[in-house]
């Protein structure tokens, strides 16, 4: 033992009360006895003892029950452990007739050890002594010994701890060579027992009540041992229950502060911060913060994707706007175009109806100069006068010849500057059929107007060129025509005189002149088909321009769209910037 025994002498004094109770208790036995006479014949001191132990265990009992109901009531309190301990030892002390009592728990940091937690009646040197030197599991199996149990208790006598025990270090009442004259039944100083206390939720043992100086120095019977058994079950009950409201209290505080990170993380991914790790402060928490973790990983490479695929489609939106706007200056340069060309087919148009007009007024002359020939033809006699209408008619007819020829010539040059737009609108169409293959789908019906230009820009082309050997035929006639008429001219002013080559010179012009009805003829239809088909080409071409308008109105709109796209793709850009993304 770490102790020694030199405890002084104990002196049981009774109060003044506990006096004049047993005096009280002596008269009423002596009346009861002796009668109502009022004498005072002596009492057996033994009985009244007796009867005022009698007093004072049944005074107990009920003490021990209010004690027992107090500590079932401590089950459902709620109060902290160190509270629940104290009451605890305090009932058990009261209610059990040991003066000390020390309530022992295995250690929740490390379970090989037994610490002292709750005292009373020990000094406050023993409290160190006791908590510098905590038990162990094995130790305390050694006080368990079945040698040593009592019920379900076990209690050491002093020779047996002192003999196996004495590495054992426990609070001894201080005690002098007179207690060792004690009978076997009375309490030793260094006497021990020690009730082990069971959770009643884990069946396991979780710590034990040591119990020291009875008070009425006795060794604990079988029934007093299974009393204080009651009241340690009780204990029991209440420190797990204590125990079960401390863990769930410091479980609550731990789930508490896991929800307020958690919180306070998901507020800085609701604030935009894709960034953040999740803490799981807490094992509940844990499948949310790892499903959250991973949600965002996804979100994160979402994000990404978005971001990528955000900017990708800005600079395609951009090259696309660029080329867009190219499309509509493009259009707006062939509609000016076409209608350039518009206007040069209505000039062609009007020219060619001044043609047809010269053509029909050259017919109705060569219609009077073969009537002028067969007057002349009739009439020998008026030979002179009507060599001279002749010859006025031919002039006449040579400068309306070389008119025919000017116009020819011009309409040669006209007919040739259609040739040229042609080649132009037909360079124009390939132009825009490689712009709309450069746009793509929003450009395939822009291919098609510039399929069908390109089929009118040939036509036009083929028409033109007909036009030219039409005009180089009629050309050539007007121009045999002009120098068969000046050589009539001259034949018939040299040969004025000659009547009788009259009639053979006005059957040559007869001839000639039936020739240049038909050349005529002929010249005035063709006009006349030139200038249908050059009407349908200028209705083709004024369709062309509407189409063309209508081309540039689409794609300004396309333009105007792309610009719109590319505004929101950089807002989108924007607001994904303002996501704070991991590397």
């Amino acid at each position: 033992m770490s102790k020694t025994f030199n405890r002084p002498v104990r002196l049981r004094i009774r109060s003044s009360a506990l006096a004049s109770q047993i005096e009280q208790k002596r008269k009423e036995q002596r009346r009861s006895l002796n009668g109502n006479d009022g004498s005072d014949a002596p009492i057996s001191e033994k009985m009244v003892e007796r009867d005022i132990a009698t007093s004072m265990t049944s005074a107990r009992e009920q003490r021990q029950v209010k004690e027992l109901l107090r500590l079932t009531s401590l089950m459902s309190a709620g109060l902290e452990l160190d509270e629940v301990l104290q009451q605890v030892v305090a009932s058990i002390a009261s209610c059990t007739g040991f003066r000390i009592a020390v309530i022992n728990l295995v250690d929740s940091t490390n379970h090989e050890r037994i610490l002292p937690v709750t005292f009373i009646g020990v000094s406050e040197e023993d409290k160190t002594l006791l908590r510098a030197n905590p038990l162990t599991k094995a130790q305390m199996y050694r006080l368990m010994h079945p040698q040593f149990r009592i019920s379900q208790s076990y209690f050491i006598q002093h020779q047996q701890f002192e003999r196996e025990l004495a590495d054992i270090v426990t609070a001894i009442p201080m005690h002098s060579a007179l207690d060792e004259q004690r009978g076997n039944k009375k309490w030793h100083p260094g006497d021990s027992l020690f009730v082990p206390l069971t959770s009643p939720r884990e069946q396991q043992l979780f710590g034990f009540l040591s119990l020291d100086d009875p008070e009425d120095g006795n060794i604990p019977t079988l029934e007093h041992v299974e009393m204080i058994e009651l009241f340690a079950n009780q204990a029991a009950v209440a420190i797990d229950n204590a125990r079960v409201f401390q863990e769930r209290e410091r479980e609550r505080i731990a789930l508490e502060q896991g929800l307020m990170a958690l919180r306070e993380d998901i507020e800085q991914i609701r604030n935009g911060n894709f960034n953040v790790h999740v803490r799981s402060l807490h094992p509940q928490l844990k499948p949310i913060s790892e499903s959250v973790n991973e949600n965002l990983a996804s979100m994160r490479s979402i994000i990404g994707d978005m971001w990528t695929v955000t900017q990708a489609v800005n600079e395609h939106m951009w090259g696309v706007q660029h080329n867009s706007a190219m499309l509509v200056r493009d259009t707006g340069q062939q509609e000016q175009l076409i209608r350039r060309v518009s206007n040069v087919f209505e000039t062609i148009v009007a020219m060619m109806q001044q043609v047809s007009m010269n053509a029909t007024n050259l017919l109705a002359l060569t219609v009077d100069a073969s009537e002028v020939t067969h007057i002349g033809q009739a009439s020998v006699d008026r030979v002179v006068d009507g060599m001279s209408k002749v010859r006025e008619t031919t002039m006449q007819t040579g400068r309306s010849i070389k008119r025919l020829t000017e116009n020819g010539q011009e309409m040669n040059n006209m007919v040739s500057g259609i040739g040229e737009m042609s080649a132009r609108l037909h360079l124009i169409s390939l132009n825009a059929a490689i712009e709309a293959a450069r746009a793509g789908e929003q450009g395939q019906g822009f291919a098609v107007v510039a399929q069908e230009l390109r089929g009118l820009a040939l036509t036009c082309t083929e028409m033109s060129r007909k036009v030219i050997n039409h005009i180089r035929t009629v050309q050539q006639e007007t121009g045999l025509a002009s120098q068969q008429i000046e050589q009539n001219t001259q034949n018939a002013i040299v040969q004025t005189e000659l009547t009788a080559q009259t009639s053979v010179a006005l059957d040559a012009i007869h001839k000639v002149t039936e020739e240049m009805a038909y050349l005529i003829q002929h010249t005035s239809t063709t006009a006349n088909y030139q200038v249908e088909g050059t009407g349908h080409v200028s209705q083709a071409v004024q369709e062309m321009l509407q189409m063309t308008s209508e081309v540039k109105t689409l794609m300004q709109e396309t333009n105007d769209s792309m610009s719109h796209l590319a505004e929101l793709s950089n807002s989108l850009r924007t607001r994904i910037g303002r996501l704070h993304l991991g590397e």
